[in-house]
C-alpha cells in the first residue's frame, strides 16, 4: 500500500514538473511572437532548430566531453578536499581553526574575482577545474562538518565501550551519520561547480569547450546559439546531477 502510494505521489510529481516546463515554454514562445526578432530573443522552435544543428557537428560531442571532463574532475576533487578537512578537522581541532578563515574567503568572494585571479596566476587551461573545485570544497566542507557535530555521542561511546575497530566504527556510526549530508552537499555543490566551470570557460576560453561557444556567440550575435549552447549546459547538469545522487544512493543500499 505504502509503496503504491510513493508511486502515485511520484507520478503527480512528475507530472506537475512537466506541466510547469509547457506553461513556461508557452510564456517563452509568447514573447518571441511578441518581440519578432529572433536575433534579440528565439523562439523555442528557433532554438530547437539551432539545437539540432549543432549535435549534428562533429566536434559537438568533443566540446561537451572537454567541458564535463575539467569541470567535473575539479569538483570531484574539491568535494573530497571539502570532505577530508570536516573529518581531520574533527581528530584535529587546530586544522578547523586554521581552515576557518580560507573557508569564509572562498564562500564569500564572487567566482568572477577568483577566475581573474586565476587567470592572472596559473593561466587559462586549469582556471575551470580549479574553480569548480573551489566551489565545492566549502559546500562539503560545511555539510560534513554538520554532519559530525550531530553524531550521536551515546552512540560514539557505545563504539568506544565494544572496542569496536576504526573500519567497523566507520561502517555502523560515522558513514549513516554523514550520508545525508553528504548526498545533500553533492545535490548543491555539483550544479553551482558546473555553473562556476562553465563562467571560468566563457572568460579563459579554453578550447574545444561550451564556454568557448558561448564567448564567440557574443562575438558574431549569435543569439539562437547562444540559447542553445544554454540549453546544452542546463541538460547536462541535471543529466550530471542526477546520475551521480543515483550512485551515491545505490552505493548507500549496498
Amino acid at each position: 500500500m505504502q509503496t503504491s502510494t510513493m508511486k502515485t505521489n511520484k507520478t503527480k510529481h512528475a507530472f506537475f514538473i512537466l506541466l510547469s516546463v509547457l506553461f513556461w515554454i508557452a510564456v517563452w514562445h509568447i514573447a518571441a511572437v511578441k518581440i519578432d526578432s529572433a536575433l534579440v530573443f528565439p523562439s523555442p522552435l528557433d532554438t530547437l532548430e539551432t539545437l539540432a544543428l549543432l549535435i549534428r557537428e562533429t566536434e559537438f560531442l568533443k566540446i561537451c566531453l572537454g567541458s564535463v571532463g575539467r569541470i567535473f574532475l575539479g569538483a570531484v576533487i574539491g568535494i573530497a578536499i571539502g570532505t577530508l578537512l570536516a573529518i581531520g578537522g574533527h581528530f584535529l581541532p587546530f586544522l578547523k581553526y586554521l581552515t576557518a578563515p580560507i573557508m569564509t574567503v572562498v564562500k564569500t568572494t564572487p567566482v568572477a574575482s577568483f577566475i581573474v585571479l586565476l587567470l592572472i596566476l596559473i593561466g587559462k587551461g586549469p582556471v575551470p577545474s580549479v574553480t569548480s573545485a573551489l566551489i565545492a570544497v566549502p559546500i562539503l566542507y560545511a555539510n560534513v562538518s554538520r554532519a559530525i557535530d550531530g553524531i550521536d555521542k551515546n552512540l560514539s561511546e557505545v563504539c568506544t565501550v565494544y572496542s569496536l575497530s576504526l573500519a567497523k566504527r566507520w561502517r555502523v556510526l560515522w558513514l549513516p551519520s554523514l550520508m545525508p549530508s553528504f548526498i545533500s552537499g553533492m545535490k548543491s555543490c555539483i550544479g553551482l561547480s558546473w555553473k562556476a566551470g562553465i563562467a571560468a570557460e566563457v572568460l579563459c576560453t579554453p578550447p574545444e569547450s561550451i564556454g568557448l561557444k558561448i564567448h564567440e556567440t557574443r562575438i558574431y550575435l549569435e543569439t539562437p546559439s547562444l540559447f542553445a549552447w544554454t540549453a546544452v549546459v542546463i541538460v547536462l547538469s541535471l543529466i550530471f546531477e542526477k546520475g551521480a545522487l543515483l550512485l551515491l544512493k545505490e552505493r548507500r543500499r549496498k
